[in-house]
């Protein structure tokens, strides 16, 4: 039942994606609607690079997991739990994991410099 529901969720995420960009570049001026593609583009980039890390997370390190909040996409969850997973990143805790992928996704869409 939850892969259903993950399904369905991306299935949404994508069908807005797919409305959103043709009105942006129908109504709005060719650079206002370049921004709208990079900005969408550029956020569906992280919140899946946020998702593979969780499942990363979740996978091979289960007390980190329970430690930054049980971060998932398409779950519930209350805004300290939210908290919780976004402070790891900003405070950079993910550097004393010994996961490079955990490392390259944060690097990759969260902290560039």
């Amino acid at each position: 039942m939850r892969a259903q529901n993950m399904w369905l969720n991306f299935a949404i995420l994508c069908a807005g994606y797919v409305i959103v960009l043709p009105i942006a570049f129908a109504t709005l001026p060719f650079p206002s609607a370049c921004a709208v593609l990079v900005t969408v583009s550029l956020s569906a980039g992280a919140i899946y690079a946020t998702h593979l890390m969780a499942k990363e997370i979740e996978g091979n390190h289960p007390d980190l997991f329970r430690d930054v909040g049980r971060p998932s996409l398409f779950a519930e969850q209350s805004f300290g739990n939210q908290l919780r997973f976004v402070s790891f990143i900003l405070r950079r805790k993910y550097s004393s994991v010994s996961n490079a992928k955990i490392k390259d996704l944060v690097i990759l869409f969260w902290q560039p410099n």
